[in-house]
């Protein structure tokens, strides 16, 4: 059992560091979209563009968030087992 928790405490470190870095690299203000309601193509592309940025910075800021999470748990269950 102290090995496992050993392991787990370790996976902790770092699933809760990884998840930092990636907050902390990955995580920017999500853009907002041009102001016409009815664009031109050009501006229904921007659009698209930014949308789909937009996508990319909720999904690195998901992954680093369950990262963070998942080592909470690691933590508390080494806590618990030891």
């Amino acid at each position: 059992m102290e090995s496992i928790s050993h392991i787990l405490a370790l996976l902790s470190a770092l699933l809760g560091a990884a998840g930092s870095a990636i907050l902390f690299y990955g995580s920017y203000t999500l853009e907002s979209f041009s102001a016409g309601i009815f664009g031109s193509p050009e501006q229904q592309k921007w659009d698209n563009e930014v949308k789909s940025r937009n996508r990319s910075r909720v999904a690195r800021q998901r992954i680093g968030l369950i990262a963070l999470m998942v080592g909470f748990v690691c933590q508390f269950v080494s806590t618990v087992l030891s």
